[in-house]
């Protein structure tokens, strides 16, 4: 089995839901489940890796247990010594302790990289207040020892309040773990926490032995036919091998469990048996089936916001699409607002140099001033009626097209914010309705910097579709004569100096008789057809430089940053990892 394409996702969805479970408030009971089996099926992995870079690896025996159940002291008769710290306290053993006999200190190194993040310490500097830490030592057995060349681990109780907190630990043994033996008293046998643990050793197709301690003679028939009985119920499969151990009082002279014979004959040929039973090759074959039968399990809440996020970017993508369309019918093609081929006439008559206008108008450039912007924004405030929306943040009157800009941005996310309001039971959608909110102010601010930016940048289109225009006007020396001898008039230069500095539109004041005439001349002239043209391609290049300058980099990036800057800790399909986002692409496509 190669793991190279699961160890890299796993690993990178167990951190994700470890960070989810730390830091939710309320705790997703489906949710810590599938972290636990993660975290399982991440160490599961890393041992199946070790399996196929050292196939003649170290034997392991993990054995667990619910507290009070004597796991400590069962380590010490197996080892026939007394290595195992052992108390009449429940949750005494808060740290995994590994005991190894005839082994090298290499073999100890391999083990010792399957526990990270987890440190190993020597057992004298063991702190409680330190659950990421763990004991790997070699020890001195007598000659009563049940086991051989083994690492023998003693856990902590993994049923115990505290449990939680050193879950890992407790899952790391059982993943690395050739074979597990599971120890119970006859009061906890049942316990749903006893029989969750059995899911997984089961699931991981482990080696397993039961071991009932503490059970009166007279009861041992009773609790073995319990046993059976629960795991058909649950499994629907044959049992493991089951061994029953009497309560005994230690020796008070050595402190060891003093067994009689047939029951620690009985004990060494099961734990015998059980290490035989090991099969590398089916083991990691457990592996890869506990993996492919939770991989949907685990997946799907980062699929679904994954979805999200998707169907997000989709619903900008539209929500441009929108704008863009909004932008031609509110501003290029409407009558009463479209002024930007007006500047292009304002331009041509500085071009035409008709005498009084051509000066005035350069002067114009010079002189144009805030004051001057105010006094033209006047006529459009009279029409408006509103203040607050025809002038910018530094209080300049809004020329035509910067009011068309706004009015499409204030639509725009009026209808994002409904979209997202009205999909708010959707985590990621919720999250990002606060952040659109949040984040408005800025958005706005950048908008309008883009839509200036933008409008300003556009001018150099203007001036050339005016220089085209008089280019053109010079191939028709009648036409052009007309329009020097049309009447200048100082509203004429007004009119101009107007459409110039201050983008009026026709419905903003009258247009003076000789703005007039030179339009009138120039559509009814021969070279009205050309004027059209130039018009509708001026519209389309100001079109696609909108698009691009203002809707795409001032507003689209903006809308789609937001999801980044998200940081509710019950999102998880945030700048995933190459390799999650892999298997995420490839499960939604399956689905």
């Amino acid at each position: 089995m190669s793991t190279t394409n699961d160890s890299g996702w796993i690993s990178a969805l167990t951190h994700r839901y470890s960070r989810v479970v730390v830091d939710a408030a309320t705790l997703d009971p489906s949710l810590a489940e599938s972290l636990t089996e993660l975290q399982f099926a991440d160490a599961l992995l890393k041992r199946v890796e070790l399996n196929q870079t050292h196939p003649t690896g170290t034997s392991q025996l993990a054995i667990l247990g619910p507290t009070q159940s004597g796991k400590s002291t069962l380590v010490n008769v197996l080892l026939d010594s007394e290595a195992a710290a052992q108390s009449a306290l429940a949750g005494f053993t808060v740290h995994a302790q590994g005991y190894a006999q005839q082994l090298e200190p290499q073999d100890l190194s391999l083990v010792q990289s399957l526990m990270a993040p987890l440190q190993r310490v020597p057992a004298h500097t063991l702190n409680a207040g330190d659950l990421h830490s763990y004991v790997l030592e070699t020890t001195q057995c007598a000659n009563n020892k049940l086991v051989d060349n083994t690492i023998v681990w003693d856990t902590p109780d993994f049923d115990s309040i505290s449990a939680t907190r050193y879950e890992l630990c407790v899952l790391k043994i059982a993943a690395l773990a050739d074979a597990v033996l599971l120890v119970v008293s006859k009061d906890k046998y049942a316990d749903q926490r006893v029989w969750d643990m059995l899911d997984l050793i089961h699931a991981a197709g482990k080696p397993l032995l039961i071991c009932v301690n503490k059970v009166d003679p007279h009861d041992m028939e009773v609790v073995d036919n319990a046993i059976t009985a629960r795991w058909g119920m649950h499994f629907g499969d044959t049992p493991p091998a089951r061994v029953m151990l009497p309560f005994v009082k230690r020796d008070a002279g050595n402190g060891k469990l003093p067994l009689n014979t047939d029951y620690q004959h009985a004990l060494h040929s099961s734990v015998s048996t059980l290490l035989s039973a090991t099969s590398v090759a089916q083991l990691d074959e457990h592996a890869k089936h506990f993996i492919s039968a939770n991989e949907r399990k685990w997946l799907e809440p980062v699929v679904t916001e994954s979805r999200s996020r998707q169907r997000w970017k989709q619903l900008i993508t539209q929500a441009i699409e929108d704008a863009d369309q909004h932008y031609v019918d509110q501003y290029l093609n409407n009558a009463d607002k479209y002024d930007t081929f007006n500047q292009t006439l304002a331009e041509l008559l500085t071009l035409l140099e008709i005498p009084g206008i051509a000066p005035a108008l350069t002067q114009a450039r010079k002189l144009i001033t805030w004051p001057a912007r105010k006094l033209l924004g006047v006529g459009r405030l009279a029409l408006t009626k509103d203040a607050a929306i025809t002038e910018d943040a530094n209080g300049h009157p809004l020329d035509q097209e910067q009011l068309a800009l706004r009015h499409v941005f204030e639509k725009t996310t009026t209808n994002l914010q409904t979209a997202l309001l009205e999909s708010s039971e959707d985590p990621l959608w919720g999250a990002l309705a606060k952040q659109l909110r949040d984040s408005l102010p800025s958005i706005t601010f950048n908008f309008e910097q883009a839509s200036v930016e933008a409008i300003e940048t556009f001018k150099p289109h203007i001036d050339a579709a005016a220089v085209k225009l008089h280019e053109q006007l010079k191939t028709q020396p009648a036409l052009l004569n007309m329009l020097r001898a049309a009447r200048a008039s100082a509203d004429a230069a007004g009119v101009a100096l107007a459409v110039k500095s201050g983008g009026l539109a026709p419905t903003d004041l009258i247009l003076a008789p000789a703005m007039l005439s030179v339009t009138t001349l120039l559509t009814e002239s021969a070279l009205g057809r050309y004027l059209d043209s130039m018009k509708r391609e001026l519209k389309r290049q100001q079109r696609e430089h909108i698009r691009e300058a203002v809707f795409n980099k001032g507003l689209k990036q903006h809308l789609q940053k937001l999801t980044d800057q998200l940081d509710r800790p019950e999102l998880m399909a945030n700048r995933l990892e190459p390799d999650l986002a892999r298997k995420v692409d490839a499960f939604d496509g399956m689905s």
